[in-house]
């Protein structure tokens, strides 16, 4: 689900593999193997996906707890101080 979601965001946006592992000084093999749901990235690897991708942190935890919109609607993220 996460590497489909990657594929499809990187694909819509008309990006190749080789530009976006670029863009995220990540291997482009490894990427590929993320996006076929061969490989699990780390929490640094998925912020730098997510800002180079375009998705909101809310839309990238939806997609890695494998919640859709309608589930997550309403909850307000915590506030910390």
């Amino acid at each position: 689900m996460l590497g489909h979601t990657l594929r499809e965001r990187r694909q819509a946006q008309g990006r190749t593999i080789t530009d976006v592992a670029a863009a995220t000084g990540i291997d482009h093999g490894y990427l590929s193997h993320v996006e076929c749901g061969h490989r699990v990235p780390s929490l640094a690897v998925l912020r730098r996906l997510a800002e180079v991708l375009d998705l909101a942190p809310e839309e990238l935890g939806r997609v890695v707890l494998g919640l859709d919109a309608a589930a997550t609607e309403g909850i307000q993220p915590a506030v910390t101080q």
